[in-house]
């Protein structure tokens, strides 16, 4: 387990996206697709305060090649297998089994 504390002053519409999709269950059965995004210059829109170890446990083995989207000819197969597709091409890749909301606590 993870939790993520948002910092919405950092990209509104990208952690308010995220809040939303969460709080849906967008991300319940989801693989980690990027394991390190240090290549690319993301907007950081929150802060890990509870199981950083965890998620540095997360497989990172297939770097870019674990569904980098057109880049590496993934976004069709990814659209139309999704987790069959990764779970068959990328087997080692670890998952979100449930993703909830809470407020915020100080």
């Amino acid at each position: 387990m993870f939790v993520l504390e948002l910092h919405r002053n950092r990209g509104p519409h990208g952690a308010d996206r995220l809040y939303n999709l969460a709080r849906l269950g967008y991300f319940t059965d989801t693989r980690f697709l990027r394991a390190r995004d240090d290549v690319e210059p993301f907007t950081i829109l929150g802060t890990v305060v509870e199981g950083m170890s965890m998620l540095d446990s997360v497989y990172s083995g297939y770097g870019e090649d674990s569904g980098s989207g057109a880049r590496q000819g993934e976004q069709g197969p990814l659209e139309r297998g999704s987790n069959a597709h990764m779970d068959r091409e990328f087997p080692e890749l670890d998952h979100m089994v449930r993703v909830t909301v809470s407020p915020f606590r100080s």
